[in-house]
Order: structure tokens, then C-alpha cells, then sequence
């Protein structure tokens, strides 16, 4: 089972897929697919739809996302096979009509891979489509910035007392 923060995010980025007519979202900004799954590694993207995620990712963090992923779905790609195709095989069984990618992340020689692996599928771009929803902090996030805004004040009350006039 995901967890309960992580499964709110993906189901309100869920109903921007029918507000954007996709089937389906390629998230691959490293930052967006941590605060959508829990996931701290990197070369991994997740794919969201109405009714499926999922991340793919590499053998090097298969223990980690189990550990920090319970209950995502995950497509590990050997590591001959690059990660755009073995996104695209995963991607092509879901057989979306319309595959939403962020555009502003995705460098155009990757979209361009892509779209000839996924054909008959229109990639359109969602630029900053979890960028809005991750402006908004939630009470969690919210409770982990007053810790470390709490942690800052007294790091900086130590270098305080630590100091001395002669100092420069």
C-alpha cells in the first residue's frame, strides 16, 4: 500500500489528466517523482494514470525503493537498456492515446526517442503540472520546514556562543 501522503498527491495529479486530456503523465524531473512517491534516488521516472503507476528505475535501487516505496509498482531495467526505453516498452502496454510529459524537464532529443518508441501516441507537453500542486505545502511538509527552520535557529545560537570579541 502507498502511503497515505504520497497516494493524495498522485490521485490530485490524476484528475489533472482528464482536466489536460491525457491518459497518462511521464513524470522524470528528479525532485517531482520524490515528492510524488517517497523515492530519493535518481535516473528513475514515474508513470501515472488513471488507473496505474508505476516507477522504473534501475537494479541499483531496487532495495531502496522498496524500502522507501512500499507498495508502488516498479519496472527494473537491466542495465544495457537505457531508461527512455524501457520507459517507452512499459508505457506502450498501457496503450495510452495521449501521453503527458514535462516539457520544461524532458530535453527534446529524449521527447523525440520517445515519441518514434510510442507510436501512435501524441506526447503533449504538462509543463510544471507537479511544480503547482508542490507549491502548496500540506501539514507534513509544513511540520518538517518548522523542524528545520528549528534546527537552523539553534545551529546558529551555538555559533553564537562560540564566537568571541576578538574574533574577525
Amino acid at each position: 500500500v502507498i502511503p497515505q501522503r504520497y497516494e493524495a498527491r498522485l490521485e490530485t495529479l490524476r484528475r489533472q489528466l482528464d482536466e489536460r486530456l491525457a491518459d497518462a503523465l511521464l513524470i522524470s524531473g528528479e525532485a517531482n517523482v520524490t515528492w510524488l512517491t517517497g523515492f530519493t534516488g535518481d535516473s528513475s521516472w514515474l508513470v501515472l494514470g488513471r488507473d496505474f503507476c508505476f516507477l522504473v528505475s534501475d537494479g541499483r535501487y531496487a532495495t531502496q525503493i522498496r524500502e522507501e516505496c512500499p507498495g508502488l509498482d516498479v519496472v527494473i531495467r537491466k542495465p544495457e537498456v537505457k531508461l527512455h526505453e524501457a520507459a517507452a516498452k512499459a508505457i506502450r502496454r498501457t496503450r495510452p492515446r495521449r501521453l503527458g510529459i514535462e516539457s520544461n524537464i524532458l530535453p527534446f532529443d529524449t521527447v523525440e526517442m520517445l515519441q518514434s518508441a510510442l507510436p501512435g501516441c501524441a506526447l503533449s507537453p504538462m509543463r510544471g503540472a507537479v511544480e503547482v500542486l508542490r507549491a502548496i505545502k500540506d501539514a507534513d511538509e509544513i511540520a518538517h520546514i518548522r523542524e528545520a527552520v528549528e534546527l537552523a535557529a539553534r545551529g546558529f545560537d551555538r555559533l553564537l556562543e562560540s564566537l568571541a570579541g576578538e574574533m574577525s
